[in-house]
């Protein structure tokens, strides 16, 4: 009687089933990657179907089109794109805003946006806060928890990476709390916004939201590196011009007119804010530099748009200011997001500039 031999799990094969097993993780990867990069399906549809009537994008009903992009300051049914909407009601105002996103994913899902679009005004929304630093995460094995970091070098490379963790955020918080070491609470799915953390008046340490103070402890000088455009962020500066003159490159002369809309971290606002900054871990060599209207990033930006005749740079800076002189926040206190003040004052500023009909 012959018995059926059970396998044993010898070294070799053990080699074998772990071989076997990253080759096919590392093809889903790369399968997951490339749909991602060149777009084969729209990965951000939801948010454009969420933040804009049915109506406006499925007909203009033969008005102008206005398409707006960015990252978490755009995203969402509150933020600006809204309310200039009931502003500019003769012009179809699109919000193809996505959190978390920067240049890099812009100038993927841009193409699309255009060709479905055909916008007659294009704005191009970034924000001096984080954006430069999305671009290249650093690594920081000693202050920054261990899976945080594996993720950040491998999103340096692997683009969907950003989408598939956004997603995740969204979907299992729990799970992706333990995988980046943060504590956030109840995230806004719109904009990334703790809003438990964020409609708290009282500004606390403890309590910020995580990720500006975990992209902190990465990296201390990151808000002035990003401001002045210098040091571990000069890099990524470049490679935001270049990447930003590809997407503009799609506003076509004669037919569509370009804004790029800085927004400014909130410690270019006020001594309240910069102090807020510093408490959560900031570092600053030039606080002074960073409070004026044409700080290096918009002076260099401006001088690099300069050759395109359709493209202008908006600084809301002041207008921003004005509402923090008036005694309204501009910025939440225990986030570094805009409130609805803050919002409001971004729109008004685009509708005024723009001087649309």
């Amino acid at each position: 009687m012959k018995y059926k031999t059970k396998h044993r799990l010898t070294p070799k094969r053990l080699l074998f089933i772990a071989a076997y097993g990253l080759c096919c993780i590392l093809f889903i990867l790369l399968a997951v990657e490339l749909i991602y990069r060149f777009q084969l399906i729209d990965t951000y549809l939801p948010e454009l179907r969420s933040y804009n009537p049915k109506e406006d994008l499925a007909d203009n009903g033969g008005r102008k089109t206005i398409l707006i992009m960015g990252d978490s300051m755009t995203a969402g049914n509150k933020s600006y794109p809204g309310i200039m909407r009931d502003k500019v009601p003769g012009y179809r105002v699109i919000n193809s805003g996505v959190s978390g996103t920067c240049i890099l994913e812009t100038a993927l899902t841009g193409p699309k946006r255009f060709a479905e679009f055909k916008p007659s005004v294009f704005v191009y929304q970034v924000y001096v806060g984080n954006d430069l630093f999305e671009i290249r995460h650093p690594v920081n094995w000693k202050a920054i928890p261990f899976l945080r970091n594996v993720y950040w070098v491998l999103s340096n490379h692997l683009r969907s990476l950003v989408y598939l963790n956004y997603r995740l955020m969204q979907r299992f918080v729990g799970l992706h709390q333990a995988l980046s070491g943060t504590k956030d609470r109840r995230p806004n799915k719109e904009q990334g916004i703790d809003i438990n953390i964020a409609e708290t008046e009282t500004f606390s340490a403890e309590t910020y939201t995580s990720r500006t103070r975990i992209n902190l402890r990465a990296e201390p000088y990151l808000l002035e590196n990003q401001i002045m455009a210098e040091g571990n962020q000069r890099k990524e500066f470049e490679v935001f011009l270049n990447k930003l003159k590809v997407v503009l490159s799609l506003c076509r002369e004669g037919e569509c007119q370009a804004y790029v809309l800085v927004i400014p971290q909130c410690c270019q606002i006020s001594d309240h804010y910069l102090s807020i900054m510093k408490l959560i871990g900031a570092r600053f060599d030039h606080p002074t530099e960073i409070h004026q209207d044409e700080y290096p990033f918009v002076a260099e930006t401006k001088k690099a748009l300069a050759y395109k005749s359709n493209v202008s740079l908006l600084n809301p800076i002041q207008s921003l200011r004005k509402g923090e002189t008036e005694g309204k926040s501009m910025y939440f206190q225990n986030d570094e997001h805009l409130t609805e003040d803050g919002q409001t004052a971004i729109a008004e500023f685009i509708v005024s500039y723009l001087k649309l009909e």
